[in-house]
């Protein structure tokens, strides 16, 4: 397992100290969807995919690509895919064995709304504030071509 350098620990401290988290959680918007209104939509699909215990068919799939703000749905996967819940990598190299057209923000989306307890999502905004061309907390870059994403290979 590797450790945080003295240098980041330092500098993730110095962000814990300076960032008031409840009041940013509360501050939070995402299409209209916020903690003032109790993250409803946010809460449907967790709900809705946890339920399912990691069976997920399509439509699944489809409504969090919706969520997410994928512009279209072009994209495919089996009717049914299982995933497992216990297994991070495993379930994503599941998803990414078994579906086209969806990048790494996507699959970590699928996986937190099928197991929020267990799993977080990879978001775009997160990677441009804390990779490569950030803070340089994380070994990942977005990039903008037309809209902000992340590759699928590393970068």
């Amino acid at each position: 397992m590797q450790t945080l350098s003295a240098k980041l620990k330092k500098e993730l401290d110095e962000f814990v100290e300076r960032n008031d988290f409840a009041r940013l959680y509360k501050g939070y918007e995402w299409r209209g969807d916020n903690w003032r209104k109790g993250f409803t939509s946010i809460l449907k699909l967790e709900l809705n995919l946890a339920r399912k215990r990691g069976e997920l068919d399509k439509t699944d799939v489809a409504a969090v690509l919706r969520w997410g703000g994928m512009r279209n749905l072009n994209f495919s996967c089996p009717e049914r895919i299982k995933l497992s819940g216990k297994n991070a990598a495993l379930d994503a190299r599941t998803l990414q064995n078994n579906t086209k057209g969806l990048g790494p923000s996507s699959i970590s989306r699928i996986l937190h709304f099928s197991f929020p307890e267990s799993y977080g999502s990879l978001e775009t905004l997160a990677v441009r504030a804390f990779g490569k061309d950030g803070a340089r907390w994380i070994r990942l870059r977005a990039f903008n071509h037309g809209s902000w994403y992340i590759p699928k290979t590393k970068n």
